[in-house]
């Protein structure tokens, strides 16, 4: 009787260990900042100069840095590490392509982000990745700036697009 006893309470342990537990995600994989990125285009939000260089917009750009025939624009990162801006509705000069290619790469742990090309709004190269979420895409370059009379000044500029 008691090995009948050990030999039930073994059985009982061991099926309960091998039970599929309750709080299994049934195989979801964990969302990452290239699905963030790749998921839908993004479009403009907002930019301007962050001075201290913290991600947020400190001055907003002067009026008229940002064209009308800009702000449709769509950016789509494809996971592959390319990537295309659509000129959207109003382009800023009828004889530009509709489209762009620009390619793209994580740095830094994926806190910096290289844009090859200049399809965004005219730059490229390595950005800050100030945040990166279902929602949000903010990055920012330092560029440098001349303001006659004064010299040349390192600037940050920071862009926000949107879903």
């Amino acid at each position: 009787m008691k090995k009948i006893l050990i030999a039930s309470l073994a059985a009982t342990l061991l099926f309960a260990a091998c039970k599929k537990s309750n709080d299994d995600d049934g195989g979801a994989q964990p969302v990452t900042n290239t699905t963030r990125l790749s998921a839908t285009p993004w479009v403009y939000k907002s930019a301007g100069f962050d001075m201290d260089r913290n991600g947020t917009i400190d001055q907003d750009l002067p009026a008229g840095t940002m064209t009308p025939c800009r702000l449709d624009n769509q950016y789509i990162f494809a996971a592959g590490g390319t990537g295309t801006m659509n000129e959207g509705a109003t382009k800023c000069n009828a004889g530009d392509p509709q489209t762009a290619p620009f390619t793209w790469a994580f740095a830094n742990n994926e806190t910096s982000i290289d844009l090859g090309g200049t399809a965004l709004f005219g730059l490229g190269g390595r950005f800050k990745v100030w945040a990166l979420n279902d929602t949000l895409l903010s990055m920012a370059r330092d560029s440098t700036i001349t303001v006659p009379p004064l010299p040349p000044t390192s600037i940050s500029i920071l862009i926000n697009l949107k879903h």
